[in-house]
Formats: C-alpha cells, sequence, structure tokens
C-alpha cells in the first residue's frame, strides 16, 4: 500500500500559479501573522509572538503578582532589573532574609502563596474586602498548624496556635487589602483549573488536604474542575471588585506553561492538562477582549510552541528550563517596559534582595509524594 503525503508535502505539490494568489484579503497581513514568517524564519530564541500591546510601565509604577509559582519568575526579575516590584506585605526587619523568604514573605507580592485558581482569587479579593467569611481551615502539619489557604507560607514550621495563626492571617488580608488599593500593575499567572473545594461554605483551597497537612475527607473536601464560563466569571469579578477601590489599576494576564502533577479528572494526565491550559487560555482571551486595560502575555505559548519544547523543558518534561525562562522574560521586559532584561543578572536595581528568591510551588509538596509513581 501506498502511503498519502503528509498535507505539508501535498500543499507545496500542487501549489497554485502564483496569479492566483494576489486575490484575497490574506495577501495583505504582516509578516507577523504568517506562519513561515514569524515562526519558520525566525530563529526559536528570537520569536516574540505578540501584537497589539499598548500598555508599557516604568519604575514608577507598583506593579504586583499573583498567581501559580511560574509567576515568581516576573517577580524575581522585576528586582533583579531595578524595577518597583509592590510588596505589600514584609517579613519582620529582626530576621534574616533566607528566614522570612522561607516563611512565604517577599515570594509574591502579599504572602498568600500559590494562587492557582480564578476562584481562590476571587475569594481572597472577597476576604481582603470582608465580603465573605468562610470556615477557619485550620488543619495540622508536621511543623505546626497550617492555614488551609495557604498551606506553603512556611517551608519549615508552622503556626504554634490556632490564635496565632487567626491573627496572621487577619493581618494578611488587611495588607492585601492595601495591595489592592495601591497596585498600578496586577500581573496574575493562571495555573489550574482543577481545584478542591470546602463543604459547606464553598471556600478553594490551594491544595487538597491529605499529602502534607490534614487529612483528606470526601464529604468535606470536593474535587472540581473549572470550566471557561467560571473561569471568566469568577475573574470578571475579582476585578469588578478591585476597581471599586482602584479604578486604574489594569491587569496582564499569563497561563503557567508548567503541566499538571496529578489529576483527579478521570481522564489521562496528557488529556486532562490539555483540557486545564485551553481552559485557560481561551478564558485570557476572553477577559482580555472585554475588560478594558487588561492585557494578555503569551508565556504559555513561547515555552510551549512546537518549535522549541526540547529546549524550554528538562527531563521531567515539566519543569522550564533557564534558557525558556530567559526568552519569556526577555519579550515582557520587550513588551511591556523600556528597559532591556538582562539574562545574565548583572544589572542590580534597587530594590533586589541580597539573596536569591527561590521559586516556590505548593504543588511541589504533591509532585513529593508521588514521586514513587
Amino acid at each position: 500500500m501506498k502511503l498519502s503525503t503528509s498535507n505539508c508535502e501535498s500543499a507545496k505539490a500542487h501549489r497554485l500559479p502564483e496569479n492566483l494568489l494576489k486575490t484575497g484579503p490574506y495577501e495583505s497581513l504582516d509578516s507577523e501573522f504568517i506562519w513561515r514568517s514569524s515562526i519558520a524564519a525566525v530563529s526559536p530564541d528570537h520569536i516574540r509572538p505578540i501584537s497589539g500591546i499598548n500598555l508599557k510601565f516604568s519604575e514608577h509604577h507598583k506593579v504586583a503578582t499573583a498567581g501559580s509559582c511560574f509567576a515568581q519568575h516576573v517577580s524575581k526579575q522585576l528586582l533583579q532589573t531595578g524595577f518597583n516590584y509592590f510588596v505589600a506585605e514584609r517579613g519582620s526587619p529582626f530576621r534574616t532574609e533566607e528566614y522570612n523568604i522561607e516563611s512565604g514573605y517577599g515570594v509574591f507580592s502579599a504572602r498568600y502563596g500559590n494562587i492557582y485558581t480564578a476562584r481562590q482569587f476571587l475569594q481572597l479579593v472577597q476576604r481582603s474586602l470582608g465580603l465573605a467569611h468562610f470556615a477557619d481551615q485550620i488543619y495540622g502539619g508536621p511543623y505546626g498548624l497550617v492555614d488551609g489557604f495557604r498551606p506553603g507560607i512556611f517551608a519549615k514550621q508552622g503556626f504554634s496556635t490556632a490564635e496565632a495563626l487567626l491573627t496572621d492571617r487577619y493581618r494578611h488580608l488587611e495588607r492585601v487589602k492595601v495591595l489592592l488599593e495601591q497596585a498600578d500593575i496586577f500581573v496574575f499567572t493562571f495555573g489550574l483549573t482543577e481545584s478542591w473545594i470546602s463543604v459547606p461554605d464553598g471556600s478553594v483551597l490551594p491544595l487538597c488536604p491529605g499529602h502534607s497537612f490534614g487529612e483528606y475527607d470526601s464529604q468535606k473536601h470536593v474535587f472540581k474542575n473549572m470550566t471557561t464560563a467560571e473561569v471568566v466569571d469568577d475573574f470578571t469579578a475579582a476585578v469588578d471588585l478591585i476597581r471599586r477601590i482602584n479604578p486604574d489599576v489594569r491587569f496582564v494576564l499569563t497561563v503557567s506553561p508548567v503541566p499538571l502533577v496529578a489529576t483527579m479528572s478521570g481522564n489521562h494526565i496528557l488529556h486532562a492538562n490539555t483540557y486545564s491550559k485551553s481552559v485557560l487560555r481561551v478564558a485570557c482571551e476572553e477577559l482580555a477582549s472585554n475588560l478594558e486595560l487588561v492585557s494578555y502575555f503569551p508565556s504559555y505559548e513561547i515555552i510551549t510552541g512546537t518549535y522549541n519544547t526540547h529546549l524550554y523543558y528538562d527531563d521531567s518534561r515539566r519543569c522550564v528550563t533557564q534558557q525558556g525562562i530567559n526568552h519569556v522574560m526577555r519579550v515582557f521586559f520587550e513588551t511591556y517596559t523600556d528597559k532591556s532584561y538582562d539574562e545574565d543578572g548583572r544589572n542590580n536595581g534597587r530594590n533586589r534582595p541580597s539573596g536569591e528568591i527561590e521559586v516556590v510551588c505548593d504543588e511541589d509538596q504533591l509532585f513529593e509524594a508521588l514521586a514513587m509513581k
């Protein structure tokens, strides 16, 4: 049996006469809208898949970050390049910088840890503004008590008492409110659609209890996989609330290219990951189209594009390499600022800490628990 040629080979073999290719609307397209000229003909590390962005920020703008662990790369580079990375909740000046970082300070703009879903973000905004109240979500952990809303804020310790945990949480929510009131630019990275919801109040947790803290109870912890409409509605509601107290804040949305560690959807992990990232990507497109002063930045496309995935993921096929991060950040700085990105880190900005901020992912706790499977 003779195998048919590929579509690409077939297209070359049956190319239409040149005079028939000059009458349609595609002939007026700029090179950035054509695969051959903007992808195939460009060096992979110089591909810049972004158009029509009119948002710029300077060193004077307060730039805040939240979302999945991939968002931490943005905050690290803002610090290193001298931009005004806005941290509304700082650690104790009487503690070492390493201690404060291990305790979750400065990892994001406030000490909320990873925010993987739009609903988790919406509920954080509601709680900080006093518009929603949920159960305490206090769990036991290996080093003390754990805040179920922020299970990753302590690397090597926990809270000694429930009173200490709640006092710290109230102080945290006050600082989140300050953050929402004062931020000029809010960079948010969507990470997941898969969520764990606490019954009966509907509060969303970043991690399911039972692996590194607390105990799993199928009657109390329910799995939910968010739809595109739910992601759009939740984030739109969060933006509306924030703009009531900060009308001029602008948002830059990204999607994390880091795949799921595991899935409870019942589908193969590759199937589940494709669904999750597709939903988030479509949701970002709708949000950027529907909401004024909301921009989408294609970090997901830069890392996962077919042109370079073998260089931009390590052997785990999950973790993004430094080469990939450099590409993302170079395009980010070219797009939104007038300052170039320094891949070697020689630009020591005024806000750069003396120590290195490690990227912290709550999901890593699950990754370690499943490492032998």
